[in-house]
């Protein structure tokens, strides 16, 4: 089996991963850490991956990598012709300088 495999079903999308190769992957090559308790590892991975966070976002919210990641995908879909498309915006301005307005 490889790594991961994905598939969609009935709204889901489904990521399979292998268990062993994610386990490897976990704990590396760090020399200081060894697997104990395998299905306490596991439940603990599971329940929280997807909330590991990532970054600080600009309402100084702490954002998931998942977060970051469905983003990277979603704006990488327009440069690619994958399904997704950038619309225009056209914001309008009183036609003063944007760095010198006041909002006022």
């Amino acid at each position: 089996m490889d790594r991961f495999t994905t598939t969609r079903r009935e709204g889901r999308i489904i990521l399979e991963i292998d268990e062993r190769q994610f386990l490897a992957d976990a704990i590396g090559s760090a020399e200081d850490l060894r697997l104990v308790d395998r299905e306490e590892f596991l439940r603990f991975a599971l329940a929280n991956v997807y909330t590991l966070t990532h970054d600080v976002d600009q309402d100084d919210e702490r954002v998931s990598w998942w977060k970051r990641l469905a983003e990277s995908l979603g704006k990488a879909a327009p440069a690619t012709n994958h399904g997704v498309r950038r619309d225009t915006v056209t914001v309008t301005t009183c036609g003063c300088d944007p760095e010198e307005h006041d909002g006022g």
